[in-house]
């Protein structure tokens, strides 16, 4: 397909404070010139990038303080975004991790993960999809992982709702593949963001190595697989070997190599 176009159109944001979020809205902005809505719940951080945009572009930037993490708060952004709009596209980019055996997490801990990284992305894409239909067209990338093609024990629940996520907006795709809409999925292994050095997994597995990625290059890999419209948009050979290879070993094999990798020090 052709690449989409995203300048002078409005893109929705999600996680946007911090990391690749907000590294994808500074490349929104300043390389494909698009509008911008930005969503998290820290609004200062928000307003930090909103002056940092405004320093590189002249992007139109609106910032909405939500936690998608819930019902209230993933119905605030749509209704914010839609009344900014017109709206050409979202990136589902929130998430959140845990580190660690299962059981180490409180029930709380588990329902918010998975809220924000599976439930919300199902949501989103439900409501904004309903609304490109009605527009004939529009875009919709749902950042997962890594993880969701290779296990990663001790980051089990993170690991099962990327699973989900993938499943969700690639089925997704298929169903609405003629209608207008592109939907693509974005899966890279490590970043080098403060999720990773929140969670601690820093301590374990260097985020300087070949593995991880800076939140700038996974940005411009990310925006170039929403407009190309990427199905299993999978960053760089290294990470697409991996994936393969793990496909290829025997499931047990693969499961206690990650355990080993990820095992708490």
């Amino acid at each position: 397909m052709k690449p989409l176009s995203l300048r002078g159109r409005l893109v929705v944001v999600t996680g946007a404070s911090a990391g690749l979020g907000r590294a994808i809205a500074l490349e929104l902005a300043a390389r494909e010139g698009a509008d911008l809505v930005i969503a998290a719940r820290r609004i200062e951080r928000l307003r930090e990038l909103e002056r940092e945009i405004g320093a590189v572009s002249t992007s139109r930037v609106v910032t909405v303080r939500a936690d998608i993490g819930t019902a209230e708060g993933r119905a605030l952004l749509f209704d914010s975004a839609i009344a900014a709009g017109p709206v050409f596209g979202i990136v589902n980019n929130a998430g959140s991790t845990l580190y660690g055996a299962t059981l180490e997490h409180g029930d709380a801990e588990v329902s918010s993960l998975i809220a924000v990284d599976f439930l919300s992305v199902v949501d989103l894409s439900r409501r904004f999809l309903a609304y490109f239909l009605g527009k004939g067209r529009g875009a919709i990338l749902n950042v997962t992982s890594q993880a969701a093609f290779i296990p990663v024990p001790y980051q089990n629940v993170y690991s099962a709702a990327k699973h989900a996520a993938q499943c969700f907006t690639e089925n997704l795709a298929q169903e609405y593949r003629r209608s207008g809409v592109v939907i693509s999925t974005f899966a890279p292994g490590g970043i080098d963001t403060e999720l990773i050095r929140n969670a601690g997994v820093d301590g374990i597995v260097s985020t300087r190595g070949v593995f991880f990625l800076s939140p700038q290059k996974a940005a411009r890999l990310a925006v170039r697989a929403m407009k190309r419209g990427r199905y299993r948009g999978i960053p760089g050979p290294l990470a697409r070997t991996m994936v393969i290879v793990s496909r290829l070993l025997p499931a047990l094999l693969v499961g206690r190599i990650a355990a080993r990798v990820f095992r708490p020090r």
